[in-house]
């Protein structure tokens, strides 16, 4: 699928049944309050997913991306506005949220979509501009502590490639992926980008397939155990270990793809995404311990998908995204899971169409869990941010 076309399948969708939570021996506590405003302090965090306040400007806001070193240091990041947006930014300090000044390239469309938090001194954004000849070309934005501002890329001779997902082991181990378009053959390549210090990231050649191949999300445990996955004609997943290798990961139908993951220990990682027909997907789970294998899943509604996952410890992890009973609206979805099945937890729905696009851990005893979306009410997108602790 040539990559303008493939642009649309990044896109935002998204959002969950309110659900009771069913007995089982994953088990959730009390609620706490939602909170409504534009940044106050946030309500003490409970057992159960609540809403974050979080600023929006009159236009459309759209959060697509979380990252946290820390209990204090929690970064969401999006896009703003409609036609031409820019990207938008937003830190948590531990107390409240509030929007961050981030730069956009001119004259284009700028989006964010991607975090990763490094330190309260160090992050990194990643995302693309769309330019008025629907050129598309990566962006890289970095956080010095003061200021974010937009960081060199490489010449990736294509004119249409976009960065997804990003992952930093250290502040001079950072990897980011996406897709690029082949020029010559037109098909989507595996996009990955590699920053070791200094002023410049590196292109890394990884090995592809005969098809359309894409990556949206990445992960790193550690310097050698680094997963990537996306879709090829099914799921599709590469793993580093000192070298890039292709691990395929299972398919039920060629339509299936992993969307992001989280890689675990050594070796292993936990991937979640989206099964079935593009017009009425399902629910995807899949996690590799030496192999992969498929997790059951729930799949509530006509339509249903796993955008985001993060662990609170090995193989016990949380996964959000949407779910849709066909009628053109969408409701948040998050699902509790192990290696051995996933199960319902109930989150807020504040608007009449909303979704949850990623998901992270930070902090222990209990871990923080921080999810972020969009909230939509006919003509008005606003961003949606819930948190709960486990």
């Amino acid at each position: 699928m040539p990559f303008r076309r493939a642009i649309a399948a990044v896109g935002v969708v998204a959002t969950v049944l309110a659900v009771s939570t069913p007995g089982s021996g994953l088990a959730l506590g009390s609620a706490f309050a939602v909170q409504g405003g534009g940044g106050p302090t946030a309500a003490a965090c409970g057992s159960a997913w609540a809403v974050v306040s979080s600023p929006n400007g009159k236009s459309v806001n759209i959060l697509l991306g979380v990252s946290g070193d820390s209990t204090k240091d929690v970064w969401a990041v999006g896009e703003t506005g409609v036609g031409a947006a820019k990207t938008l930014t937003e830190h948590w300090n531990g107390t409240k949220r509030a929007k961050v000044p981030s730069p956009s390239v001119s004259g284009t469309h700028s989006a964010l979509l991607g975090v990763a938090a490094v330190n309260p001194k160090d992050a990194w954004a990643v995302g693309h501009v769309l330019a008025a000849n629907h050129d598309d070309a990566v962006l890289i934005l970095h956080w010095d502590g003061l200021h974010w501002k937009i960081f060199p890329a490489p010449n990736l001779h294509s004119p249409f490639a976009f960065l997804l997902a990003v992952a930093a082991v250290s502040k001079t181990d950072v990897w980011a992926v996406g897709t690029r378009e082949n020029p010559k053959t037109h098909l989507n390549q595996p996009l990955v980008l590699h920053f070791t210090g200094g002023t410049s990231w590196a292109r890394v050649k990884v090995p592809t397939t005969s098809t359309s191949t894409s990556l949206s999300g990445i992960s790193a445990s550690g310097p050698n155990n680094v997963w990537a996955v996306g879709s090829a004609s099914g799921t599709f997943a590469e793993h580093f270990n000192g070298t890039w290798k292709i691990v395929k990961p299972l398919s039920k139908t060629t339509a299936d793809t992993l969307k992001s993951v989280v890689a675990l220990g050594t070796s292993g990682a936990f991937a979640v995404g989206t099964t079935g027909a593009a017009l009425a997907p399902k629910t995807l789970a899949e996690t590799f311990s030496g192999h992969w294998k498929i997790v059951p899943t729930v799949s509530p509604g006509s339509l249903s998908g796993l955008n985001g996952i993060a662990s609170v410890g090995g193989f016990n992890v949380w996964a959000v995204g949407f779910t849709s009973p066909g009628d053109q609206t969408s409701r948040t979805l998050a699902e509790h899971g192990n290696a051995t099945q996933f199960v319902l937890r109930a989150t807020q729905n504040p608007s009449p169409s909303d979704s949850l696009q990623a998901v992270t851990a930070v902090g222990t005893s209990p871990h923080q869990l921080w999810a972020v979306g969009q909230q939509a009410s006919g003509q008005v997108t606003k961003t949606l941010i819930e948190r709960a602790c486990v």
